[in-house]
């Protein structure tokens, strides 16, 4: 209902073409803030206001202004109006609005063409005066309420309606009658003249509308045949009344005087010349062909057609202009007079061609034989109507090559479409000729070898590395550009996966194979063997020498140079595996992670907790609310989880706020965990952890309740891997004694903290069998280190003193890295602004994509994807710098075994 109560009210106004929107949010409304406007368009198209009404309108608590772009619009606001509606609608307002309960509306009406003279904004004075309405919104850009949106202004919330929409102008007599006459007012007379100035005069007062009037009447009864315009033209300045609106005045009065006059008697609503008009038409329609010895001048301009002076064509009104059709019989149409002024001023014959020749069939036809296209055509290609269907209406042709009659079917459109004299070619002959030219192509290609396209250079198992031998073993006056089989090489070495089956373009630059070698070695040792393809390249280009694949040309130089061989770190920069690090015991290292869940239902969203032991196996897992997932919540879960089970060596996860607090490196301060992050964007680094969250995803199927039963099932089921389940695994995999027990001296072990002889001593007598008083010590010594934690955990101003106290800082990440070739980079994504995840990074399939720096000139880094070959250029502080090799691992974690693992189908690496 609100769409169609707006789209009713803008198809009122058919003659706007753009429209004035504005919407504005409740508080925007009430204050004074413009800038929070959600829609201001000043002249937005009609079209595109049909087209978002609907999207509009369905913003909640907002006001929907508009106002159409129309110079005769008047637009009256009335609140609290005590005027009867009949009398509103005796108005004819285009639309009239009901704005809110009980009595506001908004009356919108144009003034039609009598009324151009009088201003709509006078207009809208005058009747907001009258209706008692606001004299504020009365101005020439007031917009009003759209029909269908809702008034939320306060104590309102009234749905605005549209109480009618109608195509009509505002009644003239009515706005009369409703608005008060104007009335002379006298100052007083002034007795005394201001020293310097004279008193302005004024003009005598008298109403001689009268006098007007009848002389508008007498001037028409007298000439009975003058138009209103030259009765206008006549009576200018006559007049002896005077208005503030003189002009409109006038018109006004000699338009009633012309009604008055020139209407008949007995059928008061036509008029003198729609008479003559219907006669005309009528004794043309009853005697088409009776010539007329004498025509008047009103059937002269009421007659619709003539036959043209020049082509003897009957043409109607509009093709003639004013002065031809002035002419009568003489006259000539809009083109034989534009043709016979070209031939005027060409100095040629003013009377254009009756006749032209046809190409075709040879004979002179009149204009009536041709179209428009074809009469403007030149002799030689010019048709006529029968030669150009008889061509249409042929069903075959001969094909110029093999010289058969082939139907139409045979011919390419391009083909069939060919005039006579050049001929058309069929799909049978234009498919010989293409594979006969690709056939020589590839002869030519082949070189000295002398092998045909179906025959392999290469053997059937040869690869990238038989490439690479022939590329160093290659004689010296071998070139991709001449050479068919280093061309298929050097593809190979790029990575093309059909390089044995590539063919190359031939070298028509005319430069010999020697002369090629000693620019490309020459080039290459003016740059100091440096910049590799790229610098060669672009050194002979700028000297004007270039030839077909000649980036392939100079890649071939940089890899047979040794000196460039000998200094290459290609083969260095790759980063070194990173795997998960396989214990030996239970607990010392476990995976943890923090998952979202989304219930199939209705239910609110929640948190999964998990954590893995990566020798059992064995899951735990925790239920938390969708906003307690908080640093404090889940380190306290995971230290009461260590306190329970066993202190593990390290812990792996991602890089969530949760687990890389200042939690974690007070942890490690004070116990000795260890808490090992993830490279960003690879969650396959933790691909254990992972693969567990889907496990658990697919039993508990989304159901809070089920947590703990699908944890439960999964410990106490035998693994695939194993043979027994994971609870199993760890009761027997769990170690002799507790790893709390050795907290001070893993950490003097990791360099972290120094020993008194005191602790060491008290650390032997644990052996011994010790009294209550050595638990109470051992109780406060672990009171010492976990109750600063356990405050932190509780309260964010004591984590802020935590951090503050231990120092605990971001490490900056170098600015000053310089890139060179070689380097192995990942760009950042310029399309999508992500601050973590994959997303921060260019991807592809779900994969970081990374590449290698090409060239680095003045910040601007070439590089080259090392997944498609593909080349781009980026800024230099838009690339990250892989690392070349990573960090040991510390002495407290385990070794790695060479045992399987499941891991995710993405590469491992960082």
């Amino acid at each position: 209902m609100a769409v169609s109560a707006a789209l009713r009210f803008i198809n009122a106004f058919p003659e706007a073409t753009s429209w004035s929107v504005t919407i504005l949010t409740e508080d925007c409304e009430q204050g004074s803030d413009k800038s929070r406007a959600i829609v201001q368009r000043p002249a937005l198209p009609t079209n595109a206001l049909r087209a978002n009404v609907e999207r509009w309108l369905r913003q909640p608590q907002t006001h929907f202004f508009v106002r159409p772009q129309l110079s005769t619009l008047v637009l009256v606001d009335l609140d609290c109006c005590n005027v009867p509606l009949d009398k509103l609608v005796a108005l004819k307002p285009r639309a009239l609005t009901k704005t809110s309960a009980p009595s506001n509306f908004q009356l919108w009406l144009t003034l039609s063409d009598s009324m151009r003279a009088k201003s709509s904004l006078v207009v809208a004075r005058e009747l907001t005066a009258s209706l008692q309405g606001d004299m504020n919104a009365c101005t020439s850009s007031q917009q009003g309420r759209l029909p269908g949106s809702t008034n939320v202004k306060p104590d309102k919330g009234d749905i605005v309606e549209l109480v009618l929409a109608e195509t009509q102008h505002m009644d003239e007599a009515t706005y009369l009658s409703m608005t008060p006459t104007p009335k002379l007012r006298f100052d007083p007379v002034q007795d005394e003249v201001a020293v310097g100035s004279l008193p302005a005069a004024r003009p005598p007062v008298s109403d001689n509308s009268a006098k007007d009037w009848a002389m508008c009447c007498v001037f028409l009864e007298t000439r009975p045949h003058v138009s209103l315009e030259d009765a206008k033209k006549a009576l200018s300045g006559r007049f002896l009344a005077r208005r503030p609106n003189q002009t409109y005045y006038e018109n006004l009065t000699l338009e009633k005087a012309w009604q008055r006059v020139r209407r008949l008697p007995d059928r008061p609503e036509l008029l003198e010349p729609d008479v003559k008009r219907l006669l005309a038409q009528e004794l043309q329609k009853r005697f088409p062909d009776q010539p007329t010895s004498k025509k008047c001048a009103t059937c002269e301009q009421v007659k619709a057609s003539r036959v043209c002076s020049v082509c003897k064509t009957d043409m109607p009104r509009d093709k003639y202009s004013t002065s031809q059709w002035a002419l009568g019989e003489a006259g000539k149409c809009t083109s034989c007079a534009a043709a016979a002024s070209v031939a005027a001023v060409r100095g040629k014959d003013s009377q254009p061609k009756k006749e032209k020749l046809c190409s075709a069939c040879g004979a002179l036809r009149g204009s009536g034989n041709f179209t428009v296209s074809q009469w403007q055509q030149p002799d030689s290609t010019r048709k006529c109507k029968d030669c150009t269907c008889a061509s249409q209406a042929t069903t075959s042709k001969v094909c110029v090559v093999c010289q058969e009659d082939k139907p139409k079917e045979c011919f390419a459109k391009s083909q069939w479409q060919k005039p006579l004299k050049i001929g058309s070619t069929c799909k049978d002959c234009c498919r010989t000729r293409l594979q006969q030219g690709q056939d020589d192509s590839v002869n030519n290609h082949t070189g000295q070898h002398g092998t045909g396209a179906e025959e392999s250079l290469w053997p059937r198992d040869a690869d990238k590395a038989t490439a690479v031998r022939f590329i160093m073993a290659a004689d010296d006056d071998v070139l991709p550009s001449t050479d068919l089989k280093a061309y298929q090489a050097v593809q190979a070495t790029m990575g093309r996966a059909d390089w044995t089956a590539l063919r190359m373009q031939p070298d028509s630059s005319g430069i010999s194979v020697p002369d090629k070698i000693n620019y490309l070695y020459q080039a290459h040792l003016d740059l100091c063997h440096l910049r590799g393809r790229a610098g060669i390249v672009s050194a002979l280009k700028s000297e004007g020498l270039n030839w077909c694949n000649i980036s392939l040309d100079a890649s071939w130089c940089v890899a047979r140079c040794e000196q460039c061989r000998a200094r290459t770190t290609r083969q260095c920069i790759r980063p070194q595996s990173r795997h998960l690090p396989t214990p030996g015991l239970a607990g010392q290292v476990v995976g943890v992670d923090l998952k979202r869940v989304t219930p199939h239902d209705t239910s609110p969203r929640w948190c999964m907790l998990v954590c893995v032991d990566f020798a059992t196996w064995r899951v735990s897992a925790w239920s938390l609310d969708d906003g307690a997932a908080t640093v404090g919540n889940v380190q306290g879960v995971l230290i009461r989880y260590f306190q329970d089970f066993d202190l593990p060596i390290c812990v792996h996860s991602d890089n969530g706020s949760q687990f890389t607090s200042v939690i974690s490196e007070a942890l490690k301060r004070a116990i000795g965990l260890r808490n090992r992050t993830i490279p960003p964007g690879h969650p396959q680094s933790n691909g254990l952890t992972e693969c567990m969250n889907r496990v658990l995803d697919y039993a508990h199927g989304g159901v809070r309740e089920r947590l703990q039963a699908a944890v439960l099932a999964y410990n106490s089921a035998p693994l695939q891997k194993f043979g027994v389940a994971p609870e199993t695994l760890w009761w027997v995999m769990r170690p002799l004694e507790s790893r709390w027990r050795n907290v001070g001296l893993r950490q003097i072990l990791s360099e972290e903290a120094e020993m008194t002889d005191e602790q060491w001593l008290d650390f032997l007598r644990k052996d011994q069998a010790l009294g209550p008083e050595h638990y109470k010590k051992m109780a406060d010594d672990f009171h010492v280190r976990l109750q600063p934690i356990q405050a932190a955990v509780e309260n964010a101003h004591m984590r802020a003193a935590l951090k503050k106290d231990i120092a605990c800082k971001r490490k900056r990440a170098a600015v000053d890295v310089i890139l060179v070739t070689g380097d192995r980079v990942i760009a950042k994504n310029s399309q999508y602004t992500s601050k973590s995840g994959g997303g921060k990074f260019l991807c592809r399939a779900g994969r970081v994509r990374d590449f290698v720096v090409l060239e680095n000139s003045a910040g601007s880094v070439k590089l080259q994807a090392n997944d498609t070959g593909e080349v781009l250029v980026r800024h230099e502080g838009d690339l990250k710098l892989l690392p070349k090799a990573q960090p040991p691992e510390p002495a407290s974690t385990p070794l790695e075994r060479p045992q399987k693992r499941i891991r995710s189908k993405g590469p491992s690496g960082a």
